[in-house]
């Protein structure tokens, strides 16, 4: 499942406290920065802290994450868990279970997505939530799916911790899933379903290349 998220405000910002991503399952997100040594990787991180006052940056940032009050007053921890791809099964298994359990994001490293195919995710993202009017995306709201679980909900509408007390996730999203799914599978499993795209453009945003822009990348992803 390919999800988007857009955070409602960024306060103290700090990449210890959130995931860059278009990728998520459940509550546990993955970023996709492809790393190939220790070294890089901390130059990268550095990178991402040298640019937190840049305008660009900060407003990339508010279009792509999901940034909740919970995750910032319940998880402490020291750095951001890195999965390698290029490790054994095993040790890849156990990371990831490391992470989803301790932490509830990650990045993903040595996973052989271009950098070119992960920044136009990212554009295809920006557009759909800022070129967008609300009434436009509601047309498409996730609870006119079978499942709940395919099109757009709004800021508030998805709670994936109940257990935390807070009424809602300050968030706004989009999930879909494979574009090629059958009435077989959506009879036979619960969560899956057709997908339900935006129908109306605007100067800034094309439905056609929307769709195949995110179809694209999860054609892509789902081969890591």
């Amino acid at each position: 499942t390919t999800k988007f998220l857009k955070s409602t405000t960024l306060n103290n910002f700090d990449d210890s406290d959130l995931s860059t991503t278009s990728l998520s399952s459940s509550n546990h997100t993955a970023s996709t920065y492809d790393y190939n040594d220790d070294d890089e990787l901390s130059s990268s991180r550095q990178s991402l802290e040298d640019e937190k006052d840049d305008e660009h940056s900060i407003g990339r940032i508010q279009s792509y994450l999901s940034l909740t009050s919970a995750v910032s007053i319940t998880i402490s921890f020291s750095r951001i868990p890195i999965v390698d791809l290029s490790l054994s099964p095993q040790v890849i298994i156990e990371s990831v279970q490391r992470a989803c359990r301790e932490v509830g994001f990650m990045y993903i490293v040595n996973h052989g997505l271009s950098s070119t195919l992960s920044d136009k995710m990212f554009d295809l993202s920006r557009l759909f939530f800022s070129a967008l009017d609300k009434e436009t995306k509601m047309q498409i709201e996730n609870k006119k799916s079978k499942s709940g679980a395919r099109g757009y909900f709004f800021v508030g509408s998805e709670n994936l911790d109940p257990s935390m007390g807070v009424e809602g996730d300050w968030k706004e999203g989009f999930d879909c899933g494979r574009d090629d799914i059958t009435e077989e599978e959506c009879q036979e499993h619960s969560m899956a379903d057709t997908n339900q795209w935006p129908t109306t453009s605007t100067e800034d945003f094309d439905v056609n290349e929307f769709r195949r822009g995110v179809m694209g990348y999860q054609t892509e992803a789902m081969k890591v």
